[in-house]
């Protein structure tokens, strides 16, 4: 409003000084003709050019004070936004750019193929890597590529306990309120990892995954936990595994203060961490599942070789059983007269016809006021034209093309899962 107020006071200034001045002479003209009351009325003649000026500036300060308002309208309501659930306001950066935090476990040679491959993304503002092996240090390969990377700040977090607890421990602060929590041993595309981001934005106290899962209610009451497949087969989903999502910063500090009994469970199982960040997530908006990627995006998973991990052991699914009936119960999930119980939402809409529907809506909550990136924009016109594309050879070949590159160099060294 200093702006408006300034402008239009110089402007004023000029206008009735250019008015005087014409008075005066006008004064001067008549008084020589011996006519002062003349000289009055030559004044009172040009008063409404003077009461044009005047409101004039009026109307361009009452402008600038209803635009002033309903920024701050605006902002406010933003603020109201992030207070209900909690979380820290996003900053022009975390509309831009996300951090990334990779949770690894001596897998060198996928670790640093997965830094490398990340870090050629514009959209990463810095890569943090969970690191709990004591007994062992970083690989050299790591280093010199941490070193090299001048866009991207590579910072790897040296953690006192070897528990999965601690992908979700933040110990570096994070340039950006997004965190893109991944596995060491799966990559996807720039604008694949894109897709989510932006959908993200939009709504930061939801989680935005790319890995649907669902639970299965029994007759007695109990939860289980839903692999892929019965996600598949339901067509409808519940949860989003952490091995690829995006969670708002403040979710990974508050996973910290979860009660023992979950805190304990993951760090004893080595499981579970997945379902219980989910579900706290759940549990804070209104029972909401997470959102998902787009389906295409969801579908450019390039999975990297590795040796059988936690899932291929025969007490896997039971552990997933219990914790997640266990967790559901804690979080308040489970009760059948609570608003608050954990829905379920459709996976897949209309494969055939479209690669993008799919997850569940975002809410009332959502974000639509903020000032788009231009990586945004142009990301937006060209999926916007490929969902309206009549030829889905197109879609395809886009996701193809993604595809070859993302796993070009793993492919090259040998990393790519053969099956």
């Amino acid at each position: 409003m200093d702006t408006c107020t300034n402008r239009w006071e110089r402007g004023n200034r000029r206008s009735i000084s250019s008015y005087n001045h014409l008075v005066d002479s006008q004064k001067k003209e008549q008084k020589q003709s011996g006519s002062k009351n003349d000289s009055v009325r030559v004044g009172r003649k040009h008063s409404p050019t003077r009461r044009k000026i005047i409101f004039g500036g009026i109307v361009i300060i009452l402008a600038c004070c209803l635009l002033n308002v309903i920024i701050d309208t605006t902002g406010d309501e933003d603020d109201k936004q992030f207070a209900t659930f909690g979380l820290t306001k996003l900053r022009p950066i975390d509309y831009e750019q996300y951090t990334i935090r990779i949770n690894t476990w001596r897998r060198p040679k996928q670790l640093v193929q997965s830094v490398k491959h990340h870090a050629s993304c514009s959209g990463v503002k810095e890569i943090q890597i969970v690191w709990c092996d004591k007994e062992n240090e970083p690989p050299q390969e790591l280093l010199k590529l941490k070193d090299s990377l001048s866009d991207t700040r590579v910072v790897i977090e040296h953690h006192e306990f070897n528990s999965l607890n601690e992908r979700f421990n933040i110990l570096e602060p994070t340039p950006t309120l997004g965190i893109l929590s991944i596995d060491d041993d799966v990559l996807r595309p720039c604008d694949a990892i894109d897709a989510g981001f932006f959908k993200w934005v939009k709504s930061p106290h939801r989680m935005v995954g790319f890995d649907a899962r669902t639970h299965v209610e029994n007759d007695d009451g109990s939860w289980q936990y839903g692999y892929l497949s019965t996600t598949k087969k339901e067509n409808m989903y519940s949860m989003s595994l952490t091995r690829y999502c995006f969670v708002h910063r403040d979710y990974m500090n508050r996973y910290q203060t979860l009660p023992k009994e979950i805190l304990d469970t993951v760090s004893t199982k080595f499981n579970c961490e997945d379902i219980a960040m989910s579900l706290m997530i759940s549990s804070l908006t209104n029972g909401h599942p997470p959102l998902l990627a787009d389906l295409w995006a969801m579908n450019s998973q390039v999975k990297l070789e590795v040796d059988a991990g936690i899932s291929s052991s025969g007490t896997h699914k039971k552990f997933r059983d219990n914790c997640l009936d266990s967790f559901a119960k804690i979080f308040g999930l489970k009760d059948r007269q609570s608003a608050d119980r954990l829905q379920r939402a459709q996976w897949v809409h209309h494969e055939k016809s479209n690669m993008f529907d799919c997850g569940a809506e975002e809410d009332a909550s959502r974000n639509l006021t903020y000032k788009k990136s231009k990586r945004e924009e142009d990301l937006e016109k060209k999926w916007e034209k490929l969902r309206h594309s009549s030829d889905r050879k197109n879609l395809k070949k886009y996701l193809l093309t993604l595809l070859y590159e993302a796993g070009e160099d793993a492919r090259a060294n040998g990393l790519l899962y053969k099956n």
